[in-house]
């Protein structure tokens, strides 16, 4: 039975020798690389990137993707979806024949690193829209990274999404181009396309508020810094060098603002006397983390509330996502993963399944209700059980009666 490794990043290994003919393999070879460069972004630029992709025939996202770039660094967006990717990648799964009889051999063939960043990157098309995914060449156990003109790629990396037209099915050269392109469900590369053809992703739906809420970061980073610490000003008749020296000593006396004015000259700041215009800011960039939550979780109580009745319902909500995410890349490891490793040689998947080990799926608070259950129809519960079970150490119980007092102890600490 196998895990995600999901809290540790083994670096694969590179072998002395790369293979070359793995490089005819490679989707990418086709591409012509270009730098990228950070640009600015706002609900304009948005507007005009939806646009571009949305065109019949071009169906250009290379500015969508530059948006979607920046976006995708949102730290509350990157606690969300981390949060939604773990509890598919927490699940216990194996490889199984039409019996459900666990193939040992089989399931270690996928417990390797690889696999767990092919499960996120399936997961991650849900964000972006697609991922065409690339696999190294086989080295016998694992995927391996390998040399493509001059760089070192990784054994398994989804390819530059810009370059990639699902609408149309190429792999073109350049982002603008819809004729220099080869066919990216070519069985030749080894690569495995995950998405919808037409489906921008969840990002289309987290652009604006997310874009909306860099620009009140910024204008409240402005604020702070005029209002936030006292001006230092000079009032003087001094002119020439002298002025000068005393613009150079307000400088060197800390990072707060300095000016140096005439007696007669006034400096007004409007907003000074209100005391709570911080929150203009701070309430709009809450709400709009709210509504990030709400776009990936289908609700916002998960992180943002506490209490029993309102974490409850969120926690069954987010349960929901967490299995439909878990079916979906059930039917991406059924579908595509394992017929691609059965055609390259990587292993015999045929007549088997992936599935996901149900048994595990009870929490501790639905384990303890039928634990009570179970105790108060004069069952008793070893103790290597409730050790094991709960993580709590207890001594020998004699009866069946002092079972069941465990039993609801225990059910109570978790209400």
């Amino acid at each position: 039975m196998g895990v995600f490794d999901i809290f540790t990043s083994k670096k694969p290994e590179v072998h002395n020798v790369v293979k070359k003919s793995h490089v005819n393999k490679v989707a990418e070879k086709a591409i012509t690389k270009r730098a990228i460069y950070e640009v600015f972004n706002d609900l304009e630029t948005l507007r005009t990137a939806l646009d571009q992709a949305n065109t019949q025939k071009f169906y250009n996202r290379e500015e969508l993707h530059q948006v979607y770039r920046q976006i995708w660094r949102d730290p509350h967006l990157q606690s969300q979806w981390n949060t939604r990717k773990l509890k598919t990648l927490s699940r216990e799964w194996k490889i199984v024949d039409s019996s459900d009889n666990e193939n040992d051999q089989l399931t270690e063939i996928l417990e390797r690193p690889w696999f767990g960043d092919f499960v996120g990157m399936c997961l991650d098309s849900k964000m972006w829209g697609f991922n065409l995914i690339q696999f190294g060449s086989w080295g016998g156990k694992s995927f391996d990274p390998f040399m493509l003109n001059g760089e070192m790629k990784d054994n398994i990396y989804p390819i530059d999404r810009d370059y990639v037209k699902p609408e149309l099915g190429l792999i073109v050269t350049t982002p603008s181009s819809v004729e220099n392109g080869i066919d990216m469900f070519d069985k030749k590369f080894w690569t495995l396309y995950v998405g919808k053809t037409h489906d921008l992703g969840l990002m289309e739906y987290l652009a604006a508020t997310i874009l909306i809420k860099n620009n009140a970061n910024t204008n409240w980073s402005e604020w702070a810094e005029i209002f936030g610490m006292d001006l230092k000003t000079v009032k003087t008749d001094k002119t020439d060098n002298a002025r000068s020296q005393l613009l150079t000593a307000l400088k060197n006396l800390g990072s707060n603002g300095y000016g140096v004015f005439s007696p007669e000259d006034e400096i007004e700041f409007a907003g000074t006397s209100r005391t709570d215009a911080y929150k203009v800011y701070e309430n709009l960039i809450r709400y709009s983390d709210e509504q990030i939550s709400k776009i990936i979780f289908g609700q916002d109580v998960v992180s943002n509330n506490t209490g029993q009745v309102v974490g409850k319902t969120g926690e069954n909500i987010a349960k929901l996502y967490g299995n439909a995410d878990a079916k979906f890349i059930k039917a991406q490891v059924n579908d595509k993963l394992l017929p691609f490793l059965t055609r390259i040689g990587a292993g015999n998947f045929e007549g088997y399944k992936f599935v996901y080990d149900t048994s595990e799926e009870l929490t501790l608070t639905e384990r303890s209700d039928i634990d009570l259950k179970i105790s108060q129809m004069g069952k008793q519960h070893s103790d290597n059980y409730i050790n094991d079970t709960y993580g709590v150490e207890v001594e020998a119980i004699s009866t069946a009666n002092d079972t069941a007092q465990v039993a609801e102890a225990i059910q109570n600490l978790y209400k």
